[in-house]
C-alpha cells in the first residue's frame, strides 16, 4: 500500500524523515528467506601430524586452520577421495561432500 503525502500523512515536529525509503524495493526472495544467508564457498585442509591423514573443513568452520589456502570444489573432492582424509562433521563438510563423492542415492534416510 502506498501512502501519498500530504493527503495521508503529516510531519511530526522534531522528527527527521531522511531515513524513510522513497523508492519501492523488490520483495525479498522466498528462496533466500527459506535458505538464509549463503555460506562462504571453499574448503580448508587440515593436515594431521605424522601419519599423513588430513581433515577437510568448510571454510567457515570454527575448527578450520586460518592460514591455509582455500580449495575450490574439484580440488576438495580430489583430496576427500584420498585414503586417510576425513570430512569434518562439525561444519557439515561430510554432509555436503559425501553425496557428491558416493552418489545422492547412497545415503541412509
Amino acid at each position: 500500500m502506498w501512502v501519498r503525502a500530504p493527503e495521508h500523512v503529516r510531519r511530526v515536529d522534531g522528527v527527521s524523515c531522511e531515513a524513510v525509503p522513497t523508492e519501492r524495493l523488490p520483495p525479498p526472495s522466498a528462496v533466500r528467506e527459506a535458505l538464509g544467508p549463503r555460506r562462504p564457498s571453499g574448503w580448508v585442509l587440515q593436515k594431521a601430524g605424522g601419519r599423513g591423514g588430513a581433515l577437510l573443513h568448510a571454510v567457515d568452520c570454527a575448527e578450520a586452520p586460518r592460514i591455509t589456502p582455500l580449495l575450490s570444489r574439484e580440488p576438495a573432492l580430489d583430496v576427500a577421495e584420498r585414503p586417510g582424509t576425513r570430512l569434518c562433521s562439525l561444519c557439515g563438510a561430510a554432509q555436503e561432500l559425501d553425496p557428491v563423492l558416493r552418489g545422492f542415492g547412497s545415503q541412509a534416510d
